[in-house]
């Protein structure tokens, strides 16, 4: 099972909820599509884990500290 880490995404706080870290992680996401990556997993920081999970990241089922969601392959 191939996957990509995310290690670090920052939004300056003055640009935050304009929808620019949702925008990186489909970018992400979209790169992790084309190179047939099945999963991509984050380690949060505990005050992102909320936006995290909005952009449908859940626990790991290994630990709940690090959030995966699939990459569609379509």
């Amino acid at each position: 099972d191939s996957q990509m880490w995310i290690d670090t995404l920052h939004v300056s706080p003055d640009l935050q909820r304009q929808g620019l870290g949702g925008e990186m992680v489909a970018a992400i996401a979209a790169t992790a599509r084309s190179l047939g990556i099945a999963t991509i997993k984050v380690f949060p920081l505990s005050g992102a884990v909320g936006f995290w999970k909005s952009l449908g990241f859940t626990s790991d089922s290994r630990t709940s500290r690090v959030l995966q969601k699939p990459v569609p392959q379509s």
